[in-house]
């Protein structure tokens, strides 16, 4: 319950599991909410001279989530685990009327959604814009990981997944911040016993990760004004993914240098 505007929610959930001598499956399903961020409810409007809060009675986002996975001994102490999962979410935040004049609402209908607020978060705090729950989305994926139980002191683990985030906001779907598509990590150590009260471990660990979308720079507007644009035509766009991320290649944004 969110006691700030009288709303809750019951949320079913289930699942079930079957197991074998080597093998094990389970389907589980349910309905799961949060609020959104306590900012956005707190957020102030002014039209004709009277202030407000517009967004004050937004319902929770929601979501049904599926999950299969399957789970099991592949050879001795060699064990693997699989997921399939769909999420559809709804009632999600979405801006619907800006009572300032000079906002583009072309665009303000498209930025501002709820599963979007980590990447812009400053939309979090905009006052007067008024939003609704009418927006949605989905992610989608599946996992697998296998890993090795502890052989003489050897361990590893292979962990990777494919999915996919998107939400719809008023014109059609589009990337979620989140959306990478990937991601790859692998673990292995071995631990070295020296005598009998005394041993070593070493480990080593890769993680590759898909790139996280961001908007490029209108760079004729920035260098204009010394100011970083974004150049919303190519919002969170599918050839705007940041390089992919590993402990080899830190960099996350393009640099902008306004001089």
């Amino acid at each position: 319950m969110f006691s700030l505007n009288k709303r809750y929610r019951v949320e079913p959930r289930i699942a079930i599991l079957y197991s074998l001598k080597k093998y094990s499956f389970e389907l589980a399903a349910g309905e799961y909410s949060r609020q959104n961020p306590v900012g956005l409810y707190l957020a102030r409007a002014t039209d004709d001279g009277r202030e407000f809060f517009p967004n004050q009675n937004l319902d929770f986002i929601k979501s049904r989530q599926a999950v299969f996975s399957f789970g099991g001994e592949l050879f001795q102490r060699v064990n693997c685990k699989m997921e399939l999962y769909y999420q559809h979410h709804y009632d999600v935040a979405v801006a619907k009327q800006s009572y300032d004049t000079y906002v583009d609402h072309e665009k303000l209908y498209l930025f501002s959604s709820a599963l979007n607020f980590s990447y812009r978060p400053d939309d979090i705090n905009e006052t007067n814009i008024a939003y609704d729950n009418s927006g949605k989305g989905y992610s989608k994926g599946i996992e697998g990981m296998i890993y090795l139980d502890d052989t003489q002191g050897f361990s590893m683990n292979v962990s990777g997944s494919l999915y996919e985030s998107k939400y719809y906001c008023r014109k059609g779907w589009y990337n979620t911040f989140f959306n990478g598509s990937f991601a790859f990590k692998m673990f292995a150590g071995k631990k070295f016993k020296l005598n009998s009260s005394i041993a070593m471990r070493a480990d080593v660990a890769l993680n590759w990760l898909g790139g996280r979308r961001y908007t490029p720079a209108d760079c004729d507007l920035s260098y204009a004004d010394y100011y970083y644009h974004y150049d919303d035509d190519m919002y969170l766009s599918t050839n705007s993914a940041i390089r992919d991320y590993s402990r080899y290649a830190e960099k996350r944004y393009p640099e902008f240098n306004g001089s």
